[in-house]
């Protein structure tokens, strides 16, 4: 295959990966997906245009910045949003508008001010960030009084505190940085709370600490962890997913990516090519966004055994869901294969 061939076929993947997530749009211009405790709007709408806006595409930039300003009105009064109407207002919901606010070039509006405090009372003294702090939920784990504990929840993330550590106004900042260095596991990769896929916070780690100085030896050694997990085929796979997961493998892509110039091209070249071979003639790919609704109490989501699959509603606690429509999926793909492009000058 020549370098423009496969050139050709990495943008027609990202062009047509674009226009899928561009037609998913509800008629209120909200994306949603999931359907855990209420599908996912905030949150899910944060995330998908923080993607778009990084993109050399007029429509798609636009498009987020018209989410963004249909995102603002959304706050509520204690400056955060959630991930469904029916959920508390979390950290990680609205550390994603605020990514997108910075993106966007307003992230000194009051409201986005107004934000940064909401999440500043969710970090911990170690500097790790939780989903939820129960001054904050109250009036939601007021309403389920048979839970016998939030401390699960209410822990330390380091899925969100990867996330939010990429935030350049945040006050605790650097307490944050420090914190998720510390967590960071001998072998590279970051472990996660939410989800199956380590890849999840790893990618998120090292695109929060590339503008870090000192921490080049953090993000070599999951980018070299991350290049381990593509295998030969350019898939990752997990026991869920044993022929690859098309989200778990556009993280590494982007934890490779993200790691020392000229280093793990060949395995970025692999990922991006088992991409491009799976995706869905909608221009989607397979939702396989594993996130895991963790009892409310359970603080080591690793070690419990119990899990239940795709529940909905009521029965979405100790379930493992993907995103129903692959919107989360796709987004992560689409950001992934721009950025492996960038990277290897395909």
């Amino acid at each position: 295959m020549t370098e423009t061939t496969a050139d050709t076929q990495a943008d027609n993947a990202t062009r047509r990966g674009i226009d899928f997530l561009m037609s998913r749009r509800d008629e209120d211009g909200l994306w949603r997906d999931y359907d855990m405790l209420g599908p996912s709007d905030d949150w899910i709408t944060a995330y998908v245009a923080s993607v778009l806006v990084r993109l050399p595409d007029d429509d798609a930039v636009r498009a987020a910045h018209e989410a963004l300003d249909l995102l603002i009105p959304e706050q509520h009064d204690n400056g955060g949003w959630n991930y469904s109407e029916v959920a508390p207002e979390d950290a990680d919901s609205t550390g994603w508008v605020l990514h997108l606010a910075e993106l966007a070039g307003r992230s000194e509006e009051p409201w986005a001010v107004h934000g940064r405090a909401f999440v500043s009372r969710h970090v911990h003294d170690d500097g790790l960030v939780s989903t939820y702090v129960p001054e904050l939920a109250k009036d939601i784990f007021d309403r389920y009084p048979i839970v016998p504990s939030w401390a699960g929840w209410c822990g330390g993330h380091v899925c969100v505190t990867a996330a939010v550590a990429g935030l350049a106004g945040l006050a605790e900042r650097d307490r944050v940085v420090a914190g998720l260095l510390e967590a960071q596991r001998p072998t590279g990769e970051w472990p996660a709370y939410w989800w199956i896929d380590p890849e999840m916070s790893t990618a998120l780690a090292v695109e929060s600490l590339r503008s870090v100085p000192g921490t080049e030896p953090a993000r070599a050694a999951a980018a070299r962890w991350a290049a381990g997990r593509i295998g030969a085929g350019g898939a990752v796979t997990n026991h869920l997913h044993p022929d690859g997961s098309p989200f778990a493998t556009a993280l590494a892509l982007r934890t490779v990516a993200a790691g020392e110039p000229g280093t793990g091209d060949a395995a970025i070249r692999a990922a991006t090519g088992w991409l491009e071979s799976q995706q869905r003639p909608d221009g989607s790919w397979t939702p396989s966004a594993r996130l895991r609704m963790a009892l409310p109490w359970e603080t080591d989501p690793d070690s419990y055994a119990d899990w239940t699959f795709d529940g909905v509603g009521r029965l979405s606690l100790g379930t493992i869901a993907r995103d129903t429509f692959g919107l989360h999926t796709t987004a992560t793909v689409v950001r992934a294969l721009h950025i492996g492009a960038d990277r290897t000058g395909a």
